[in-house]
């Protein structure tokens, strides 16, 4: 006896594979785009950081630093009278006095 191969099994078993793929394809997209996320606000922390230790030399009448360099990211750092400016290359940070 010949067994029978129900087309209904083979189009269930398409959808749900095209089910699993879309959700996969999902989560991967929205991971990535939590992460980047994440990144963009680590390194405003990053220069929100630098920004006040620059304000603290400032008050000790030390020089400040015009660049510096962490985890692989040039922050370039202008002082100014009233204001210490950190450039990152997700954007830039502004501290005023």
């Amino acid at each position: 006896m010949q067994k029978i191969i129900k087309a209904e099994t083979f189009v269930s078993l398409s959808m749900a594979i095209l089910l699993v793929s879309i959700l996969l394809l999902s989560y991967g997209k929205w991971q990535h785009q939590h992460n980047k996320n994440q990144q963009i606000l680590y390194q405003r922390l990053q220069a929100m950081q630098i920004a006040e230790n620059q304000l603290a030399l400032k008050t000790l009448d030390l020089p400040c630093e015009a660049v510096t360099h962490q985890n692989k990211i040039t922050f370039k750092i202008s002082c100014f009278p009233n204001k210490v400016r950190v450039e990152y290359p997700s954007g830039k940070f502004q501290l005023a006095l």
